[in-house]
C-alpha cells in the first residue's frame, strides 16, 4: 500500500519514515510535502491509500488542505501536538490521530487499522471528514492556536489582551503576562476576533482589546 507524510517538520518527517521502513513491511513511501500547496499536488498525482498528515502546516493547517479536495480516497492518519481542545474534534470521528513525539508501536498499530479499512473496503468519506472540521472551527471560533516546536498553545479569546504584528508574525499578549508568538499575519486573526471587543491600531498595526 501507499503512503503519503505530509509534516512541515524535517525532523518528524524522517521519524515516520524510519519507523515505515523499518518496522511496516508492504507499506510503500511514495511522497513526502510540507505546504498546503505541494500537498494538493501531491495528493492529486500519487493517489495514496494512507496518508500521515499533520493538523499544524506552516501558516495554514490539514483542515484547510481537506477544505480544498472535493474528495478522499485515501485513509488520513492525523499526526498532531495539538492539545485536548482540538483532540475532541478528532475523537468525535472514526479518523485515526498519534500525539506527538510518536512511538513506534502506536503508528504501526495505526497503521495496521488503515490497512483493515481500506482491505475491507471502508472509505473515508467527505462527510467524517467535515464533522472534524466543523468541531475544529466552532474551538478556533472560541481559542487562538499557536504551534511551537513540540507543542500547541491554545490561547482563550478572553485572556487576550492585544495582538501585535511583527512583520510575517504576530505577537499574543495575555492577562497573565505572557506572551505568544504565532508564524501568521494579523491579519489572518481578523476573521476571530470579536469586533465589539477588539479594536484595530493602525500606526503600530494591531488589535488591542478595548472593553
Amino acid at each position: 500500500m501507499k503512503i503519503v507524510i505530509i509534516d512541515d517538520e524535517f525532523h518528524a518527517r524522517e521519524v515516520l519514515k524510519t519507523i515505515i521502513n523499518e518496522y511496516c513491511f508492504g507499506l510503500e513511501i511514495i511522497g513526502e510535502s510540507a505546504s498546503v500547496e505541494e500537498s494538493i499536488k501531491l495528493l492529486e498525482s500519487t493517489k495514496p491509500d494512507i496518508v500521515l498528515l499533520d493538523i499544524a502546516l506552516q501558516n495554514l493547517s490539514a483542515f484547510d488542505l481537506l477544505e480544498r479536495l472535493d474528495s478522499y480516497d485515501f485513509q488520513i492518519i492525523f499526526t498532531t501536538a495539538f492539545d485536548h481542545y482540538a483532540l475532541k474534534a478528532i475523537k468525535i470521528s472514526a479518523i485515526e490521530y498519534l500525539i506527538k513525539p510518536i512511538g513506534i508501536s502506536d503508528l504501526v498499530q495505526a497503521l495496521k487499522k488503515a490497512e483493515l479499512a481500506i482491505k475491507s473496503n471502508t472509505q473515508l468519506t467527505k462527510n467524517s471528514v467535515q464533522q472534524v472540521l466543523e468541531s475544529m472551527k466552532s474551538i478556533s471560533s472560541n481559542h487562538i492556536l499557536v504551534p511551537g516546536l513540540n507543542s500547541i498553545d491554545v490561547i482563550q479569546l478572553g485572556d487576550v489582551l492585544y495582538l501585535e504584528a511583527q512583520k510575517e508574525y504576530t505577537t499574543i499578549y495575555t492577562v497573565d503576562n505572557k506572551q505568544y508568538t504565532a508564524s501568521q499575519y494579523i491579519g489572518e486573526f481578523e476573521n476571530i476576533l470579536p469586533k465589539d471587543i477588539f479594536l484595530e491600531f493602525i500606526p503600530v498595526i494591531l488589535y488591542i482589546r478595548f472593553i
